[in-house]
């Protein structure tokens, strides 16, 4: 018995628009990965994630171009939404693409103040590195402020899950003695750089939106254990 053609063709559009939806439904969650659950570590904590530069200062350039303020704020933003859905308060120094202050001074008092006046307890600055010396210098790494033993500890949990997650990272977490802003916070203060740009497969690796959730997945995971190690004290 022939099958009349209007059924026929329905049955195809029906088959079409099943297939189209798995496909968006597949997209929708490579963009937005799962969000983890909540964590008692997290609860109660305020936690401030600066996107660095932005606006006039576009930061590093990559080997292709990249900017690092655009690289920043994308990984900022999926920390945000990592630490937000796991329970914690979370400020963004920005959420676009622009700066605090008219000139850099400025910009740094400012994100210092933000973070003062949220009572933070823990500020995660993001950046990316460029070292154009030697193109081969690539893996995420931490600094901290000499003294600060918050912030070390923190840098250095961080350092062990981007390692644990990233892989092929020989690096570990150092002394920043060049930052106003891990000088002058009071807190578990950190600066991630999250690659190096001047790396051509590095840098396209940071413009890739998987591996920024990966990278923010992997500082979350990191603030994690520090919540945990502190509350053993």
């Amino acid at each position: 018995m022939q099958i009349p053609r209007t059924a026929a063709l329905r049955s195809l559009l029906i088959g079409a628009l099943i297939l189209t939806l798995l496909g968006s439904a597949r997209w929708l969650l490579l963009q937005q990965p799962s969000r983890p659950a909540l964590s008692a570590a997290l609860l109660g904590h305020t936690i401030v994630v600066d996107a660095g530069h932005g606006d006039w200062d576009p930061g590093m350039i990559g080997t292709s171009g990249a900017l690092e303020k655009d690289i920043d704020l994308a990984i900022a933003k999926k920390l945000a939404e990592y630490l937000r859905a796991g329970g914690a308060t979370v400020l963004l120094t920005r959420e676009d693409d622009a700066v605090l202050g008219a000139d850099k001074a400025a910009d740094m008092a400012a994100r210092r103040q933000l973070a003062e006046q949220a009572q933070a307890d823990m500020f995660i600055s993001v950046h990316a590195n460029s070292f154009v010396a030697d193109r081969s210098q690539h893996g995420a790494q931490c600094f901290y402020q000499r003294g600060n033993e918050r912030g070390q500890q923190l840098a250095e949990l961080l350092q062990a899950a981007l390692i644990a997650e990233l892989g092929d990272n020989q690096r570990s977490a150092l002394v920043h003695n060049g930052s106003y802003l891990l000088k002058n916070l009071d807190m578990a203060a950190v600066i991630v750089e999250t690659g190096f740009l001047s790396n051509a497969e590095e840098e396209a690796l940071l413009m890739d939106n998987d591996y920024q959730w990966q990278v923010a997945l992997a500082i979350y995971s990191g603030v994690i254990d520090y919540y945990n190690a502190q509350s053993l004290r």
